[in-house]
């Protein structure tokens, strides 16, 4: 199972809650302008993590966490994505010890599979319990 955080900003505007009501994750982005990014979504499958996550001049904040259910499809206005059936929907601050590792600069990028094994029980947790204190720990 993979975690594939998504950024949900298109050109300054937060669609997170287009993704939650539409039950999606998607590349704002079109191929011919992000081919890499149109690349990491193809190889999510069903039973994988969506993350929508947020990290633009301030904190890192995860804002929904959900189950992909179906492939690699057109989003109408959201641009081509997967079906994700939300959890968790929220705003949470990453603990600040889960950005201190040699991936914090890859976090900034729009889509990418999260390789922090840390991170991956971070967001698992707040998908199955919902509850996490500032330390990572269970309540």
């Amino acid at each position: 199972m993979g975690v594939f955080m998504f950024g949900a900003h298109y050109s300054g505007e937060d669609v997170s809650r287009l993704f939650v009501r539409k039950s999606v994750a998607c590349v704002g982005w079109s191929q011919d302008d992000a081919p890499t990014l149109h690349d990491i979504l193809e190889r999510i499958r069903p039973g994988d993590l969506a993350v929508i996550k947020s990290f633009g001049g301030g904190p890192f904040k995860i804002k929904a966490v959900g189950l992909v259910t179906a492939v690699v499809h057109e989003v109408k206005d959201l641009g081509r994505g997967v079906k994700v059936r939300w959890g968790w929907v929220g705003d949470r601050v990453v603990p600040k010890e889960l950005m201190e590792d040699k991936y914090s600069s890859a976090r900034t990028v729009t889509l990418y599979e999260e390789p922090s094994v840390r991170m991956a029980e971070f967001v698992t947790d707040l998908l199955l319990t919902g509850k996490k204190t500032k330390t990572g720990k269970k309540h």
